[in-house]
């Protein structure tokens, strides 16, 4: 196996999980000074509410004025009108918060990765290719692509805990995966 280390004969550096998800991170910083566009426009129009009553739309499978033939309330309508209603049309923030879920799930996943590997150097190899991969640009470089980063997310937690809880029985354990989707 390949280390993940490099030795040059006077010092060793060792890459961590936190290592590689900054530098992750750090290469999509410049969509920060990005602005909304596309589809962004009509989700944050779609996501404006005034009740509750209107919130209870966002889950509705009917049609209203607050739902969409994609029916994704969370990752969509919820996220756009909470960061509206909060930080009004300041993109940066929706920017900063996408790449932060991102980040928390290639944590995940390299948790998920050391107990499938139980080798440092694999899960950390792994995590390098997947975690700077280009194939994410389009993910967090477009707001309404906050679904798939979430999905991401909220899928490898659901594969991490199936498998930390082998202890439980099956049903259990599918009751822990279930919430997390």
């Amino acid at each position: 196996m390949p280390s993940v280390l490099y030795n040059n004969g006077m010092s060793k550096y060792r890459f961590s999980p936190l290592t590689i998800i900054l530098l992750s991170c750090t290469l999509y910083l410049p969509l920060l000074k990005n602005f909304f566009w596309s589809d962004d426009w009509y989700f944050l129009w779609i996501s404006r509410i005034s009740n509750f009553r209107e919130f209870l739309q966002f889950f509705s499978f009917g049609n209203n004025l607050h739902s969409t033939p994609m029916y994704r309330p969370l990752s969509t309508q919820v996220f756009f009108s909470v960061f509206q209603n909060l930080f009004g049309l300041h993109a940066a923030v929706y920017y900063f918060f996408s790449i932060l879920v991102w980040a928390v799930g290639l944590y995940l996943l390299y948790v998920l990765l050391q107990k499938i590997f139980e080798d440092k150097s694999y899960s950390l190899l792994t995590l390098g290719i997947y975690g700077l991969s280009a194939s994410h640009f389009a993910r967090l470089s477009y707001v309404s692509a906050f679904q798939e980063v979430l999905m991401f997310t909220a899928g490898i937690a659901a594969v991490y805990w199936t498998v930390s809880y082998t202890h439980l029985d099956v049903y259990k354990r599918q009751v822990i995966s279930d919430i997390d989707f």
